[in-house]
């Protein structure tokens, strides 16, 4: 049996041979988009277009150690991120001093915090209680169950069966004999049919991309904006992956009081607010931005109402972290790309200075579409040879759910965790 791997780069290089050889004409760019569309979201995470994954297994030298480990990565997330320079060249940035009135760190866990007991452990794998009755906040330790949720696991084996769906649709004989008749009729049936394995029922690409437009890969909600306001009030974020910027925008804007003008109309921007406090410090290696800038201008709607246009070029992710500008700001991660990106950032980010220790985390668990499980594992203190608790411990302070995308195919949440010193 042909291994998930095999499937989908076959499935690659037969999906364009099956659109170019029915004779499409040229006038139908909208049905070759679609085509080159799906070509790319053959994982089926169902994220809107520059923001896809699936699973093939790389070897990864960490700078620490040396040691090749297991990440998951693939060819899809090849074409849709570039890789990260881990070269640590400097950030191609000016200096930004911090603000003055900065405050240093976050209040201190409660001391009273207590891991997930035996007892607790033992109801919820029995599913006498549910995932969201676990206590927050909490400590984490290499038992908890905190990134492999129902939804999640749910939405693994829904993924898999699209998968299957799709191999399907792409082998079946109605599609051979489209391609020989040149049947355009027939074709569009046949990608309406892979649109609903893909995105989900009555969702059309053009819906995903004006989720994009608005919020980036994973979508944020009035909730979501008001407590991170909260928690960076005093601090600050620092955003390592901003892509478009639209969380950053976001968050500037709730910060400056434009929170419910922010989806109705044009809030101001950082260059004609260079007075104020810039509340989150936004860092791309602009490589493979979700939506593409010669498309997306600066005179467009979507830029003017959604984008930021503060986001600053870096190619290391670590320096962008370990920087003065960065001292005692929250960590944002927004979507992080699938590999060791995310928890090199966390692990930059805790060993820069003792006053970083608030992590946000927007993505998917274990398993899924962002990360690894290296990041995973050392959040959980857990060091993934042997199963040992590792000198820094985390506490999980708030977990929320984000905005549903269009066809509730993907499977996010957010999480803060303080360092526990």
């Amino acid at each position: 049996m042909a291994t998930p791997q095999r499937l989908l780069h076959s499935l690659a290089t037969r999906v364009p041979l099956a659109y170019s050889r029915v004779g499409v004409q040229p006038h139908h760019h909208q049905a070759i988009a679609v085509a080159a569309t799906l070509t790319l979201t053959l994982t089926l995470s169902a994220v809107p277009l520059a923001c896809i994954s699936t699973s093939s297994t790389v070897d990864n030298k960490r700078k620490n150690g040396g040691n090749k480990d297991t990440v998951n990565t693939s060819w899809v997330t090849s074409l849709l991120y570039a890789q990260f320079n881990t070269s640590h060249k400097r950030c191609e940035c000016e200096v930004i001093p911090p603000h003055p009135t900065l405050s240093s760190t976050a209040p201190l866990p409660d001391p009273s915090l207590k891991p997930l007991s035996r007892l607790t452990l033992l109801l919820y794998k029995s599913k006498l209680i549910s995932y969201s009755s676990l206590p927050v906040p909490r400590l984490l330790t290499p038992r908890d169950p905190i990134f492999s949720y129902p939804e999640l696991k749910r939405g693994l084996r829904r993924r898999q069966h699209d998968e299957s769906s799709l191999q399907r649709i792409l082998s079946s004989p109605k599609l051979k004999d489209a391609r020989a008749k040149q049947d355009q009729q027939s074709l569009n049936a046949i990608l309406e049919q892979m649109n609903v394995c893909v995105y989900g029922e009555g969702v059309t690409p053009q819906l995903r991309e004006d989720f994009l437009m608005q919020y980036g890969c994973t979508g944020h909600t009035p909730e979501i904006l008001e407590y991170l306001q909260k928690i960076g009030e005093a601090r600050g974020f620092i955003e390592v992956g901003a892509g478009n910027g639209q969380w950053a925008r976001a968050l500037n804007d709730c910060n400056n009081g434009f929170c419910e003008k922010a989806h109705s109309e044009k809030s101001p921007s950082l260059q004609n607010n260079k007075h104020k406090w810039e509340f989150v410090l936004a860092y791309d290696n602009m490589a493979n931005l979700p939506l593409s800038p010669q498309i997306y201008h600066r005179k467009t709607l979507p830029v003017q109402r959604f984008f930021y246009d503060g986001v600053r070029r870096c190619t290391s992710h670590v320096d962008a972290v370990q920087g003065y500008a960065s001292r005692g700001r929250v960590l944002l991660l927004v979507y992080p790309p699938p590999g060791s990106m995310a928890v090199e950032t966390v692990e930059a980010y805790a060993n820069a200075n003792s006053k970083n220790d608030t992590v946000v985390f927007v993505g998917e668990g274990r398993g899924g579409a962002n990360a690894n499980d290296e990041l995973f594992d050392y959040l959980l203190g857990r060091d993934g040879e042997n199963n040992t608790t590792i000198k820094k411990q985390w506490a999980l302070m708030k977990v929320m759910d984000v905005r549903p995308s269009p066809g509730g195919k993907g499977y996010e949440k957010l999480f803060v965790f303080q360092r526990v010193r």
